[in-house]
Order: structure tokens, then C-alpha cells, then sequence
């Protein structure tokens, strides 16, 4: 009896030990069919948060800029923006007023073309960076006889102050995206032709036969000069300027968000009816049949193949209904269907409205866009918007809703205020980064009413010109991509319906695997994940300090985790306290600290 129980135990064992192992090697297999280097990370929302104000820190930084000069304050504006961001606490100072010290300071920056206001100062500012100090002329200077004594110091051997015209610029490897190029949209005289001293480094130059330095940095002293050549700032190049600022510190580190979105516009939704021209013409299918058997294909391989996480924009009907009653659709085939499908790869939805009429009333001015109609009242937008989530969350139950997209990407301070009302669910607003129009242009911040606002960045299946140049400027500036796209693309010619969705798609995914191959550590990231991401980002302050060996970082608002980048020269971090680092780029890490105080080792 003993010998059949001792041989009934190790057969159990052998069969529990073999299960084991089937288990295991079907979990490796399903993550490696996923994608198996995609980073999933979850940012959960923080909810009852405690923000604490960070100790004032003492200034390092000294904006300079001239208010009688227009590039001038074009660029300050920038700058605020960008230093803010980068948690770099700064003093600002008007040469049409006061003459420039950098006594005390580390880092000044100087954003005026021409340097005349500062004449009498240009001297002693160089002896301050032979001293260890650093400047960063962000403008392109202006032939002026103050200029032609610097340009020496700032490497320059030859100059005629003529200016050429930037067509395409290609980074180097200290860049997130270095041996890329990128289109300039809208490209202009703008920067001055230059030949530099071999001892320069170049990291922006144009690509060209002849290439014409963009961004460069000598050293001069102890100290060391940054030039940034460009010639324009605006929300696509903030990136690129906020590197500049990073060499000028030689080590720095900032706060970013480190998330990869990817938004389904009027997802699901209803599908129109009928043919679509270019659909018909390219498969020979009815728009239905291209949506099902064509597009969703498409889209949730691709999801599949690179570790994508949808965030579908759920909208009930097309109708121009602004008054109530607001009828329910009854025909919930396709969303069960599409809906369904986009949660099993591991998506989410979203909230897009009761129809595709912006939340705005009579005061509002659509600028010439006489396609939608305006709404009576608050109540009647509360009404509908009230209709359309008890819909999407009667069928998908398990789904949290609490992201909202602005149809056509317009929404009016009343419409704003009756999704906060009515829906206490809702805590973001994904809209757009680029103001358009009388389009809900926002930033990543956390509003005084506590959404969240995130917004998308890129769009579409072809990225234009100016996207892919703000695709790699907010890689280097917040390290994140957000994007959407339509399924009905393929029926309008302005979103690229002429070039077919073969074309489209494969375009499609050029975009993704850019962003697989540049930014590789980037996490893969819903909505309702994104807006974790975006609170850890907004409410972390950072400070810095450094000596030979040692790069302590501090984090006030630290609460679980939070992601920073970090340049580092003239030296390789050699271990971390407190976080782990992963190279992006030469001399550029991210770092992902787990503590609020981290200390690289050097």
C-alpha cells in the first residue's frame, strides 16, 4: 500500500512539474507573439493627491532677451515654456533695461539676433565662460560689429553673414533620432553660413552637399559657447532647443513622461453606408466590408506585431441633432463587434460624444466652419453627453471611460465645463498640441480643476513634413508620442484617400517602426494609462547637483516612480541608486528613478 501511494506521488509530481513548464512556456510564447520588446508599464491615476510646494531653488539660469526686439520675445515666450518643463529655475533679464552679469549663474542664455543692446557686456561675458561659464545664443545673429568679435570664440573661421535656407536638417547621435533627417515646412533665409574649427561639435546641421552647421558647441576656456542656428522657434522645435540647453550644462536632468499613444478617432462608431470611391476602386468592397475584413485587420495586426495599445473613441451617431430628445441607437451590432475586438488586444475606449457636434454654444466662433451647428445650452450638451456614456458603458461594462475627445478637436469653455459636471468619470482631455483655427490647443499639464490635459501630437497615416520634425522634437524634449487616426480616412482625399490604403498603411507603419528603432524604451500606453504618466510628469520638481564623481537628483512629488532624461558628459555613469538608466542616445539616458532621491555614480 505504501508503494503504490509513493508511486501514485511521483507520478503526480511529475505530471504537476510538466504543467508547470507547459505554463511557462505558453506564457513566453504569448508575450513573444505580443511583441516582445515592447514596454507595457502601467501608469495608474493618482487619485487624493498630496502635492507638496518643492523648495524654492536658487536660480542657475539667466534668460537674457531684449523687449524692444520681436524674435527676441518670440523666442522668451519658447524659453519660458521649455525651462518650465524642464524643472530649470531661471532669472530673466531685459538688456533694453539693464546691462548683463552672470555672476552667480551657470548657464545664461541670450536670445536676441542682434547683440548691440549688449555691447559694453560681451567682453566681460566671455571672460566669465573661459572662467567655466556657458552661453547659448538661441537666435541666429545678425552681422553687427558686436558679433564679429565673437565669432571666433564661438569656432566660427569663416563667415560672409549671408544666410541659407534650411530645407532639411539631419541630428547627430547625441539626439533621440540622430541619423534622421527632417523636412522644414515653410523653410526661410534662416540660418547664417558658417565654416566652423574642427574642434566644434555639430549636432544639427542641414543635409546637403555642402552641410551647414545647425546646432553646435566649442569649448572656450573652462567654459563653453552654444550655438543654436536655426533661425525659429514654435511648438515643433521646442525639442531641439531644449537639447541645446542640455549641452550648455554639460549635465542636466528633467522631468519627462516617457508614454506611447495611439488613439482610434470616431472608434467605434457607426459606419456609413454605401461605397467610398477610393475603397471601391483599391478592393472592390463596400465600406462596411473594408472597415471589417481591410482596416481593423490591418490596424490590430499592427497592434499586435509592436505591442500597441488602442484608446478608441466611441461616438454614437452622425446625426446634427443639438436638442433633446437624444435617442438611443438601437443598432449596436458593429460596436459590440469592433468594441469587443479592440479590448481583446488590449485596448480601452474613450468618450467622443453622442454625435460629432463640437460641445460649443452661440458665443462661439467657429472661424469660418459652417459644417456644425451650435448648441442651445449647457444643459443640452450635459443631456447628450449623459445619453452617449450610458451607451458605451451599458455595452462595455468592463471598459473604463474616463478620457474624452473633442469632436473635429473644438470644444468651448461651456462644453469643458458640462463634461466636468456631468460626468465626474471623465478625467482627461486628449486633444491637440498644435493650435489650429478654433481648435482646443492645450499642453501636458494638470488644469486647476484637476483634468488632465494631453494632447495628441501627430495624425494619420502619413506623417507630414512639420509632424515628423514635432514627432522627434517632443522625443527629445518629453520623450512622448501621441497620435490618431481615422477609419475614415479612405474617404476623405485631404487625409490622404487618393493614395490609397495600401500606400497608407504601409506608411502607417514606417511611423511605428521609426519610434520602435529610436525609441525603443518608450512605454506602450492607453488613455487612462497616459494620464498616470502625465501626473507623475506635471507634479515632479526636480533638482540637481553634481560634483567629480556623483550626480545627485532630488524629486519633490515623488509618489511611486517618475522618468527623467539625463545628459551626462565628459564622464559614464558607472551604477545608480535609487532608479536604473537606459542609453537613448550618446550621452543622453533615461532614467527611472524609484526613489525620490537617486545618485549616478560616475
Amino acid at each position: 500500500m505504501l508503494k503504490s501511494k509513493n508511486a501514485f506521488i511521483r507520478i503526480f509530481y511529475i505530471f504537476a512539474l510538466y504543467g508547470a513548464v507547459m505554463l511557462l512556456v505558453l506564457a513566453e510564447h504569448a508575450g513573444a507573439a505580443a511583441n516582445p520588446t515592447a514596454i507595457t508599464t502601467q501608469s495608474t491615476y493618482l487619485d487624493n493627491l498630496s502635492v507638496q510646494a518643492a523648495k524654492k531653488e536658487k536660480s542657475t539660469c539667466l534668460l537674457v532677451y531684449n523687449s524692444k526686439d520681436a524674435e527676441s520675445l518670440l523666442q522668451l515666450e519658447q524659453w519660458r515654456i521649455i525651462l518650465d518643463a524642464m524643472d530649470a529655475p531661471y532669472d530673466e533679464l531685459d538688456t533694453a533695461k539693464s546691462g548683463v552679469s552672470a555672476n552667480g549663474y551657470s548657464t545664461v542664455i541670450i536670445t536676441m539676433p542682434g547683440l548691440r543692446s549688449m555691447s559694453d557686456d560681451v567682453e566681460r561675458l566671455c571672460d566669465w565662460v573661459k572662467s567655466g561659464g556657458s552661453v547659448l545664443f538661441s537666435a541666429t545673429l545678425e552681422n553687427q560689429p558686436v558679433t564679429n568679435v565673437l565669432m571666433q570664440r564661438l569656432g566660427v573661421v569663416e563667415t560672409d553673414f549671408s544666410y541659407i535656407t534650411p530645407e532639411k536638417i539631419k541630428l547627430d547621435d547625441t539626439l533621440i533620432g540622430g541619423g534622421n533627417s527632417f523636412a522644414i515646412e515653410n523653410a526661410f533665409p534662416s540660418s547664417m553660413a558658417v565654416r566652423l574649427d574642427k574642434s566644434c561639435r555639430v549636432h544639427i546641421s542641414t543635409d546637403a552637399d555642402d552641410p551647414m552647421p545647425i546646432l553646435w558647441d566649442t569649448d572656450y576656456g573652462d567654459g563653453r559657447f552654444v550655438v543654436m542656428n536655426l533661425g525659429f522657434s514654435n511648438e515643433a522645435t521646442r525639442g531641439l532647443y531644449a537639447a541645446a540647453y542640455t549641452f550648455a550644462c554639460k549635465t542636466c536632468a528633467y522631468p519627462v513622461i516617457n508614454s506611447s499613444t495611439f488613439y482610434l478617432d470616431d472608434f467605434p462608431s457607426p459606419v456609413p453606408a454605401g461605397n467610398g470611391e477610393y475603397i471601391e476602386k483599391e478592393f472592390g468592397r463596400s465600406i462596411s466590408s473594408f472597415y471589417t475584413n481591410v482596416w481593423w485587420t490591418d490596424i490590430s495586426a499592427l497592434a499586435k506585431k509592436y505591442g500597441i495599445k488602442y484608446t478608441g473613441a466611441f461616438i454614437e451617431n452622425y446625426s446634427d441633432n443639438i436638442e433633446p430628445p437624444f435617442y438611443r441607437n438601437s443598432d449596436t451590432g458593429r460596436f459590440n463587434f469592433f468594441g469587443s475586438e479592440l479590448l481583446k488586444i488590449g485596448g480601452e475606449l474613450s468618450l467622443h460624444g453622442y454625435n460629432h457636434m463640437p460641445l460649443v454654444t452661440d458665443s462661439f466662433d467657429y472661424n469660418g466652419e459652417e459644417n456644425y451647428r451650435k448648441w442651445r445650452s449647457t444643459e443640452d450638451m450635459q443631456a447628450a453627453l449623459k445619453e452617449a456614456y450610458s451607451l458605451e458603458t451599458e455595452l462595455f461594462p468592463e471598459s473604463r471611460v474616463c478620457v474624452y475627445i473633442p469632436p473635429s478637436n473644438i470644444l468651448s469653455d461651456e462644453g469643458r465645463e458640462a463634461i466636468t459636471t456631468t460626468l465626474p468619470q471623465i478625467r482627461a482631455i486628449a486633444s491637440l498640441y498644435f493650435k489650429t483655427g478654433c481648435g482646443y490647443a492645450q499642453s501636458f499639464t494638470v488644469a486647476d480643476d484637476g483634468i488632465i490635459e494631453m494632447p495628441r501630437i501627430v495624425s494619420g497615416a502619413e506623417l507630414t513634413d512639420y509632424m515628423r520634425l514635432a514627432l522627434v522634437s517632443e522625443l527629445n524634449f518629453r520623450y512622448v508620442n501621441s497620435h490618431f487616426i481615422h477609419p475614415d480616412d479612405l474617404l476623405d482625399e485631404d487625409r490622404g484617400a487618393t493614395s490609397g490604403w495600401t500606400y497608407l498603411r504601409g506608411k502607417y507603419e514606417e511611423y511605428i517602426e521609426f519610434l520602435e528603432n529610436e525609441a525603443p524604451a518608450l512605454r506602450k500606453q492607453t488613455g487612462s494609462e497616459e494620464m498616470g504618466a502625465v501626473q507623475r510628469y506635471y507634479y515632479a520638481e526636480v533638482s540637481q547637483s553634481v560634483d567629480d564623481e556623483h550626480m545627485y537628483i532630488g524629486i519633490t512629488n515623488f509618489y511611486d516612480e517618475t522618468y527623467l532624461l539625463v545628459r551626462i558628459e565628459g564622464g559614464k555613469p558607472k551604477s545608480v541608486d535609487g532608479g536604473d538608466l537606459t542609453k537613448v542616445a550618446d550621452g543622453l539616458y533615461l532614467l527611472h528613478a524609484t526613489s525620490a532621491h537617486v545618485t549616478i555614480n560616475l
